[in-house]
């Protein structure tokens, strides 16, 4: 997901101050996981929803800010012991604006990828419901003033494999290297730390 070209353009929105300043950002991703024996419910080989499905909404509101944020509070209901089905989380940004993840493999949304960005003078919503984000809405006083088509070609996979191309034809650098994959995780791990769970990779 970090190659759609979302992540290109909703910071170019942020900075034309259309929105005004920043209040508030959220990003969910539900997805129902029914079969109890799929490794995404073993904790020992790192499950739980907020490490299969959570990373995204987490890197998709930092990358949509370019904000690190801090965990304010974060709770978690549970499958089995240390393995969560639905967690929530809220965050705070330097900036002052405010933030929440919500993510679930077994709860309520069963599918639902919402994503959206308040400012003080409009909303900018994402229609994310499989995770292609296909359309961005602005909505002024409750009503949408403009759409916007995101490209679908070529898909972000085929961007990924361009990226990976070249970076190993020519060294240029990667958007999914550690100084991305670090922060996300810290994030990870200070979401289960608030909501009393250990840490993947901890001792259970």
């Amino acid at each position: 997901m970090r190659y759609h070209p979302v992540h290109e353009r909703i910071p170019r929105i942020l900075e034309s101050g259309e929105l005004g300043a920043i209040r508030h950002a959220e990003a969910h991703a539900c997805f129902l996981i029914a079969n109890a024996r799929d490794i995404r419910w073993q904790y020992s080989l790192g499950g739980g929803a907020l490490m299969d499905l959570g990373v995204y909404p987490i890197m998709n509101i930092r990358n949509m800010l370019r904000e690190e944020p801090e965990v304010v509070s974060a709770r978690a209901r549970v499958a089995s012991p240390n393995v969560d089905r639905w967690i929530e989380a809220h965050l705070r940004f330097p900036s002052g604006a405010t933030g929440r993840v919500l993510t679930s493999m077994w709860g309520w949304p069963l599918v639902e990828g919402e994503h959206f960005i308040e400012g003080a003078e409009a909303k900018l919503q994402v229609n994310d419901r499989i995770g292609l984000f296909q359309k961005l809405d602005l909505y002024k006083n409750g009503k949408r003033v403009w759409r916007e088509k995101l490209p679908t070609t070529p898909s972000t996979y085929q961007r990924q494999l361009a990226a990976f191309v070249r970076a190993v034809r020519t060294g240029a650098p990667t958007l999914t290297g550690p100084e991305h994959f670090i922060p996300n995780m810290r994030v990870v791990d200070a979401i289960y730390r608030a909501a009393g769970l250990p840490v993947r990779g901890a001792a259970a």
